[in-house]
């Protein structure tokens, strides 16, 4: 028990670090997008912008910020659709906060949408030289996938165990195109 207090407070002064840094983040972007809103307005198109400020980053700004945006309801919809589209994972509008190895992963799972994929054929995909590590960090990456696909769906399950075989996505949850 005093374990689980000690872990538990270790991970909320981790949630308040980021948090504070966060915040100060969002305080320097939003400087900036006042600042060069500001250089917009005035017409002094001198002034450099900056590079941060590019449409692109504007647009990729916009679309991370989404999810906060939205009233309320909106966010207790029930779960949406799982879609990839260009190689990039969403639920409903919003993009998925995947590392390049979680994308990987979830891609070869997506890639058999009939049949589980085992933890030795994800691992292969994976690493195919020598220099490999456990292979239980394959179920770390599945299990960071179903965290961040709850988290991004309001409590969705996406991933099933097929006990003995592997994983695989519920079809009814995917949008296929």
């Amino acid at each position: 028990m005093h374990a689980e207090r000690n872990h538990m407070a270790d991970l909320l002064l981790t949630c308040e670090e980021r948090l504070v840094d966060t915040r100060q983040v969002l305080s320097e972007l939003l400087d900036a997008v006042r600042r060069t809103r500001g250089l917009t307005q005035d017409g002094a198109a001198s002034d450099p912008m900056p590079a941060l400020l590019a449409p692109e980053a504007l647009t990729q700004m916009l679309a991370a910020l989404e999810p906060w945006a939205s009233d309320a309801p909106r966010r207790r919809a029930p779960p949406r659709s799982l879609r990839r589209d260009e190689g990039i994972f969403y639920i409903g509008q919003r993009r998925l906060p995947l590392s390049d190895t979680e994308t990987r992963v979830l891609a070869e799972i997506w890639e058999a949408p009939s049949e589980p994929v085992s933890r030795d054929a994800i691992f292969a995909a994976l690493y195919p030289r020598e220099d490999k590590p456990g292979i239980g960090v394959i179920d770390v990456f599945v299990s960071n996938l179903r965290q961040k696909l709850k988290l991004a769906s309001d409590g969705g399950e996406y991933i099933v165990s097929i006990r003995g075989k592997g994983w695989a996505l519920q079809s009814d949850r995917c949008q296929r195109d």
